[in-house]
C-alpha cells in the first residue's frame, strides 16, 4: 500500500498498529494518533477508512434504506458497516497474494464475504472446506485434486484451479 497523504497515513497507522493493542487501547490511541497529526477523528474513531476519491476519513456505516430489492441481484450478503471494513480488510490481502484464515461463529457470512471477493476477480475461484472433527488430511488432498490440475513450473510442482469462473 502506497500512502500519499496525511489523511491516508493516519488510517493506515490506527489500522495496522492499532490492531496489536488490547481493545481497551485502540480508541485513545486513534484519538492520540488523530490530534499528533492534526486530523478531525470522525465520529466512529475504529470504524475509519481513507475515501481517496474525495482524499478525506470516512466511517464506515449501514445505510439504513437497504431494501431486499438490493441484495436479491447476487449473493445475500447485507452490507452492513462491519461487513465493509471486513471486506476492505480482505481485500488488500487477496490482491497481495497473502495467506490468510478466517475464523468466525456459525452463521457469521464468513463464506458469503469471501465469495464476495472472489466474485469480484477474474483471476479467482473458490472451494470451501467446511472443517469437522471427522475431516483428515486425505480429505483436503482429495477436494484440491477433484478441484486443481497439477502443473510444473519453475517452482515445483503447483495446483492451479480447474477452471476459474
Amino acid at each position: 500500500m502506497s500512502v500519499k497523504t496525511r489523511s491516508h497515513f493516519c488510517v493506515a497507522l490506527i489500522n495496522s498498529l492499532g490492531q496489536q493493542l488490547q481493545e481497551d487501547f485502540r480508541e485513545i490511541f486513534a484519538q492520540q494518533v488523530f490530534d499528533w497529526l492534526g486530523e478531525t477523528p470522525p465520529p466512529l474513531l475504529l470504524k475509519c477508512h481513507y475515501n481517496s476519491d474525495r482524499d478525506i476519513i470516512d466511517s464506515y456505516y449501514t445505510n439504513p434504506n437497504i431494501t431486499i430489492d438490493d441484495i436479491s441481484n447476487g449473493l445475500p450478503l447485507i452490507y452492513t458497516g462491519q461487513v465493509s471494513q471486513y471486506l476492505d480488510t480482505m481485500r488488500v490481502w487477496i490482491s497481495n497474494n497473502r495467506h490468510f484464515l478466517i475464523v468466525g461463529q456459525h452463521g457469521s457470512a464468513k463464506t458469503l464475504m469471501l465469495q464476495t471477493l472472489v466474485n469480484e476477480r477474474t483471476d479467482s475461484s473458490m472451494v470451501i472446506l467446511h472443517c469437522t472433527a471427522h475431516l483428515s488430511p486425505n480429505c483436503v488432498i482429495t477436494k484440491l485434486f477433484e478441484n486443481c490440475i497439477q502443473v510444473n513450473t519453475h517452482k515445483g510442482k503447483v495446483l492451479k484451479p480447474k477452471r476459474v469462473t
